[in-house]
């Protein structure tokens, strides 16, 4: 984890990253991700710049951004307080359940454009996303 921000004392640290299609509203993607952790709405919000993070008291704080990289796609990055502990299978179960499809850094690659697939029927696979 990488310190982030300082709220009252409170540190937050970027979890993960994400890609998922364009075409998922906000809204949607918070929802889905605070149930999928079965934490309060209050528990989880999401911003759209970083700038906001010293701002909100959340524990978990999602900045969704348009991806400059991936055309179509938005980049979900993950924040906690350093208290907080997710385990990467809540994306696995996130995508089966609500019926997304999640695009995960593939960390044995380490070529950006090298990406796991969770996909939306529950399977994984590797792939590698074309520039546009």
């Amino acid at each position: 984890m990488i310190q982030e921000s300082n709220r009252d004392g409170i540190q937050l640290m970027i979890w993960n990253n994400f890609l998922v299609d364009r075409a998922h509203e906000d809204a949607a993607l918070l929802g889905c991700f605070a149930s999928s952790l079965e934490l309060s709405p209050g528990d989880v919000c999401a911003i759209d710049s970083v700038e906001q993070l010293v701002e909100k008291k959340a524990k978990i704080v999602l900045l969704i951004e348009d991806s400059h990289e991936f055309q179509g796609m938005k980049m979900v990055t993950v924040y906690l307080e350093e208290d907080v502990v997710v385990d990467n299978s809540i994306l696995a179960f996130m995508a089966r359940n609500f019926k997304i499809d999640v695009y995960l850094p593939d960390e044995d690659s380490g070529y950006y454009r090298d990406l796991v697939l969770l996909d939306r029927t529950g399977g994984m696979k590797k792939v590698t996303l074309q520039e546009s």
